[in-house]
């Protein structure tokens, strides 16, 4: 799934701030947007989906509308969720769709709207919190948008709850929990490497020097070694014979270890063979 973010707004845009009554430092409506894409971003890092940031992620340039839609229809985006906090004389969370929106988008503005209520308890005082509307990025978008309203800037009870992390880091889990129950979105799989299986040699390490003519399990035990390290020791394979084929694998092994190229596993080529 690629899902497409929004944090409404720029840090400069004239006007989106709290209200100085219930936040004296007037919170930028672009941070508190911002903090939630942010925390959401960094929660979906967990799913099997890609995101796309439709603004700018410093705040400094307020991009255009028609640009942050084109950045979401250009990158194929499956949904668009755009953040903003709200202002003018209400309370809680709305979440609009366009009027003219299927039924995917309008079951996205359920999910988007119950899932960020039920993480905060911020239930709005909206006669009617999922409404339609004609917003540049819900019209223009062409996957399912839901524009989300956070609750307002200008409220005495909205205010104080809105400013704080947990808020925020709520209402991201809350857009979380909406994809996972809308696009039935799943977490990503780790694919685990197996664990190579170390093989151990059957056979007792010689302590006597090992040359041609030498057979039983001391010989097994070096032509094990040189089969394991990709040595030809011939068609009869781990035989116990130290005849001319495992002569020639032992010369060939030393001369790559710079070793004596003596052909007699000594004491300096049983130690080669072993790592």
């Amino acid at each position: 799934m690629i899902i497409a973010l929004d944090a409404g707004h720029g840090i400069n845009t004239s006007g989106k701030r709290c209200d100085k009554r219930f936040d004296p430092s007037q919170t930028r409506e672009w941070w508190l947007n911002d903090r939630v894409v942010r925390y959401t971003t960094e929660l979906l890092d967990e799913y099997d989906c890609t995101v796309i940031r439709c603004d700018d992620p410093t705040g400094i340039e307020d991009v255009t509308m028609k640009n942050r839609c084109k950045k979401a229809n250009s990158g194929k985006a499956d949904v668009l969720i755009c953040v903003h906090h709200n202002g003018g004389g209400g309370k809680g969370v709305v979440v609009y769709r366009y009027k003219k929106s299927d039924v995917k988008t309008e079951e996205l503005q359920k999910n988007i709207y119950n899932s960020v209520i039920t993480a905060n308890s911020n239930r709005g005082n909206r006669s009617n919190p999922m409404p339609e509307n004609e917003f540049y990025m819900c019209k223009y978008s062409n996957m399912p948008c839901a524009y989300l309203e956070n609750g307002f800037m200008d409220n005495a009870i909205d205010t104080p709850m809105i400013i704080t992390d947990t808020y925020a880091k709520n209402t991201a889990q809350g857009i979380v929990n909406a994809l996972i129950a809308w696009g039935k979105l799943g977490k990503k799989v780790i694919k685990i490497d197996p664990i190579p299986e170390v093989k151990l040699n059957p056979y007792t390490e010689p302590t006597i020097n090992i040359t041609k003519g030498s057979k039983g399990n001391n010989v097994k035990w070096v032509q094990w070694h040189l089969d394991r390290l990709g040595y030809d020791i011939g068609k009869y394979g781990i035989d116990g014979d130290f005849g001319n084929t495992t002569l020639i694998a032992v010369k060939k092994f030393q001369k790559a270890e710079k070793l004596d190229v003596d052909g007699i596993v000594g004491k300096a080529s049983r130690s080669k063979l072993k790592i």
